[in-house]
């Protein structure tokens, strides 16, 4: 039986259930950073443009990001923004 590899769309939403459940387990919006992925292909031009910067969890960009280049191989993620989260807990 062939491998089945999930579509842009699941991936997106995959990434969307990611970030619901660091809301639910910080409490609220969280600060997250964008980290490019280094598959195959390496980072696409928009993922490359979308990790400089921080983002709160409800207007962070999700990958695959429109325009990639190589979205099926795209491994692009969303981390907290360990340095802003600390910082607001001043």
């Amino acid at each position: 039986m062939a491998k089945r590899y999930p579509t842009i769309e699941e991936k997106r939403e995959h990434n969307r259930t990611h970030l619901g459940r660091l809301e639910r387990g910080m409490g609220g919006l969280v600060p997250v950073r964008f980290l490019p992925s280094n598959m195959a292909a390496g980072p696409c031009d928009m993922a490359a443009r979308a990790a400089v910067g921080s983002y709160d969890s409800r207007n962070a960009p999700i990958a695959p990001l429109d325009g990639c280049t190589h979205p099926d191989q795209c491994a692009c993620l969303l981390t907290i923004d360990h340095d802003r989260w600390l910082a607001s807990l001043d």
